[in-house]
């Protein structure tokens, strides 16, 4: 049974779905930071963002994550075209998102590093309505990340204003467990 938070996020999805069709699927918010990550390589970073379900190992992550879900797996069609859904707090808001991996090669903006994660915030019936960029580098004992959100006219104040506090927390907790995660499940 979905919770008050959860049902007020499905709301606000689906106005936000509204809003990206009546603007047309124009972007107008560009948000972007960079993150330096320490003691993580590409190759956790990849394989985290094909594993970080199910939902208790997405609230690593963030005690701010709800809700998690595989819609497509990459363990079935691979990387590009898996689709998770996801239900956190982003500011004072709780919303709800779908986001499918992209090619990176298909991002409609520049590109500062070699290394990249793409994803689209796709609406219900699969257009898209957002685009969140994750790319990095190596550098020094870590990476540097620049994390990117192109977002559609109409996305609610309150997620713009909370998008980089939320992310920043994200950055900051994954190098504290992802190196130990990925040694106990991957490198065994």
């Amino acid at each position: 049974m979905a919770t008050q938070a959860e049902m007020k996020a499905q709301e606000t999805y689906k106005r936000m779905c509204e809003d990206a069709r009546k603007a047309n699927y124009r972007y107008e918010v560009l948000i972007e930071y960079e993150s330096k990550l320490p003691n993580l390589t590409p190759e956790m970073v990849f394989w985290w963002w094909n594993n970080m379900g199910p939902i208790e190992r997405y609230r690593l992550w963030s005690p701010d994550h709800l809700g998690f879900e595989w819609e497509v797996s990459p363990e079935v069609h691979g990387h590009v075209g898996a689709i998770h859904s996801v239900t956190e707090n982003v500011g004072a808001m709780t919303v709800y998102l779908r986001l499918r991996y992209e090619d990176p090669k298909n991002y409609p903006g520049p590109r500062k590093y070699k290394n990249a994660i793409l994803e689209s915030s796709l609406t219900q019936d699969d257009k898209i309505m957002g685009w969140i960029l994750h790319e990095f580098d190596q550098k020094g004992n870590g990476l540097v990340m620049n994390n990117v959100f192109q977002l559609t006219v109409g996305t609610p104040k309150e997620i713009i204003d909370g998008i980089i506090e939320h992310s920043n927390k994200e950055m900051e907790k994954l190098p504290k467990f992802l190196p130990d995660l990925y040694a106990k499940l991957v490198k065994k």
